[in-house]
């Protein structure tokens, strides 16, 4: 049986594998629902920072009942401020390029997750952002996860058997040659 806790720790899980590809970021975790502009007013972080969100749930159109595989609709809210030398923009581009290459086709290990799909990234620039020189994007994806997984699922073990011209039936068994599968 699934963890009941599993898609509440989905975005701290993420977000342990996004710190550790990226150890730089001073800020890296998980929060609740989506983030703004006017959430990064309201909040003091420090930055740069990935802020990981599951944002809902979507059936998915292959129905994998009694499974119950759904889409999780994920987010990680890239957050850059001007730093010396180096621009918001150029380290928020930094960071979304570490992320499009780490999310697509990623399970973060988990065994109820499908691999990650239908990455996309947006810009979330504001006046309020620029204005602070903060840049702010997300970079969004679907988690498939499956709900309820099958208890004690043995995996199965596929044989292949051929024979030239064969007769069917016990009798006929050492006719065909086992060709895949364990013995």
């Amino acid at each position: 049986m699934i963890a009941p806790d599993f898609l509440s720790r989905l975005p701290e899980i993420v977000a342990e594998h996004v710190h550790g590809l990226l150890p730089e970021l001073v800020t890296c975790e998980a929060i609740e629902g989506d983030f703004d502009a006017a959430e990064l007013k309201r909040i003091s972080l420090r930055a740069p920072a990935v802020l990981v969100a599951a944002l809902g749930l979507n059936q998915e159109l292959e129905i994998s009942w009694p499974q119950g595989e759904v889409g999780v609709s994920m987010a990680a809210f890239v957050v850059t401020r001007d730093h010396r030398d180096l621009r918001a923009r150029a380290s928020a581009w930094a960071i979304t390029q570490a992320l499009a290459t780490m999310v697509p086709e990623a399970t973060w290990g988990l065994p109820e997750c499908g691999p990650a799909a239908r990455m996309r990234q947006r810009v979330l620039i504001t006046r309020e952002t620029r204005a602070a020189a903060v840049h702010l994007s997300a970079v969004t994806w679907t988690q498939p996860a499956v709900l309820n997984p099958f208890a004690n699922a043995d995996p199965i073990d596929p044989a292949v058997y051929v024979s030239r011209a064969p007769e069917i039936g016990e009798a006929n068994r050492d006719a065909y040659t086992r060709v895949g599968g364990a013995a």
